[in-house]
């Protein structure tokens, strides 16, 4: 009787056509709109934007190196590629597929799309970056239930230092879910106030004399006290 071998499994794939940088395996992905004018570009972040980036998830995230995946969410394209609406919708369409089989044999914990294309990618239409920032997502339907935290594109904010610190609250928001065990509702934070109400202005000043932190909300009209 002739003996039929057995065949090996089939080692899961461990690359991508996408522009990448970091291990694919790494428990954090972060997906990033596509690079826009060098298409034969295997990464997707130049050095100085890579090293501003880097700087951001480490000081702002409190992510390492080897917790974090940073790929585009499609090949590069063309500067009119990116600037027509249906051109880019197309470019992006002919990459989904590839991107959400990658989601799929690697299973990251928790998925960050930085800017509006990369959402689009991740949730299958469009979004309005500025709306669905920093809010997590997590749905059976979506990305294998997952969580994603949707943030402003690292191009955006650097460009325009004034989104920065919008930029760094996301990037800290990722920190506390990737910190309590990828569990979205470690995004909240838990504010420890006492709220009391003051009917008598000389409590108010024992209060300032004993408190170190003190905020006071004043109800008046005009000048009369309500």
């Amino acid at each position: 009787m002739r003996r039929i071998k057995k065949r090996k499994p089939t080692a899961p794939k461990k690359t991508t056509p996408l522009p990448y940088t970091g291990n694919l395996q790494a428990p954090v992905m972060l997906i990033i709109d596509p690079v826009v004018g060098n298409l034969n570009t295997k990464s997707p972040l130049n050095a100085k934007q890579l090293q501003w980036f880097v700087d951001h998830l480490r000081d702002n995230g409190g992510f390492a190196k080897e917790d974090v995946c940073i790929i585009s969410a499609a090949a590069p394209c063309t500067s009119e590629t990116w600037e027509q609406g249906k051109l880019l919708t197309a470019h992006l369409k002919d990459w989904t597929e590839e991107l959400h089989a990658l989601i799929r044999r690697n299973r990251p914990k928790l998925i960050l799309p930085f800017g509006a294309k990369a959402c689009q990618q991740v949730f299958g239409r469009a979004v309005q970056i500025t709306k669905v920032r920093g809010q997590p997502v997590q749905e059976p339907g979506i990305c294998h239930n997952i969580p994603i935290l949707p943030m402003l594109s690292p191009f955006y904010a650097q460009r325009q230092p004034e989104n920065e610190a919008a930029f760094a609250a996301d990037l800290q928001t990722a920190q506390r879910i990737h910190k309590g065990g990828f569990d979205i509702d470690a995004s909240a934070i838990d504010y420890k106030h006492d709220y009391q109400w003051c009917w008598d202005h000389k409590k108010l000043w024992k209060l300032l004399r004993n408190k170190t932190d003190l905020s006071v909300d004043v109800e008046t009209v005009g000048l009369q006290g309500f």
